[in-house]
């Protein structure tokens, strides 16, 4: 398996499992505690770790960006819905606004660092996008939800 094409997804499963497993726990063990928000930021931030992650692990690995989509779609669905967390209805905005989310960040961390003059000497310069773009994402707060 040379081609790393799909370890993207991978890095979002894993990471967005951790996340709702993190969720579980605390839901669990402190009821009181409120979690966080189920909004784009949160789904963006997921999103763009992963596209950090991906992009140190398969710098030049290529993509088919619908199949990108519709695996990050369910991804976002259906796991909220296997831990328990979401009920259907919550698990289809989710999904719709999880696989939009991470095919939009997707394209544009990719722009980003296609452009990026800086070369190999600055290691920052992928996080520094990733962190803008979570700021641009703000802007998302409690729109869709």
């Amino acid at each position: 398996m040379k081609e790393k094409t799909y370890v993207c997804n991978l890095v979002l499963a894993a990471l967005w499992g951790l996340v709702l497993a993190v969720f579980v726990v605390y839901r669990a063990l402190f009821p009181g505690v409120i979690l966080p928000a189920w909004d784009i930021p949160l789904l963006l931030a997921v999103s763009l770790v992963s596209l950090l992650v991906d992009h140190w692990a398969a710098p030049a690995a290529g993509r088919s960006w619908g199949l990108t989509a519709l695996l990050a779609l369910l991804t976002f669905g259906l796991l909220p819905l296997c831990a328990g967390l979401a009920d259907a209805m919550t698990a289809l905005k989710l999904a719709v606004a999880g696989g939009v989310t991470y095919t939009v960040a997707a394209v544009l961390f990719g722009s980003i660092l296609d452009r990026l003059s800086s070369g190999p000497s600055a290691k920052g310069a992928p996080v520094a996008a990733a962190f803008v773009l979570f700021l641009a994402g703000q802007c998302f707060t409690n729109i869709f939800f």
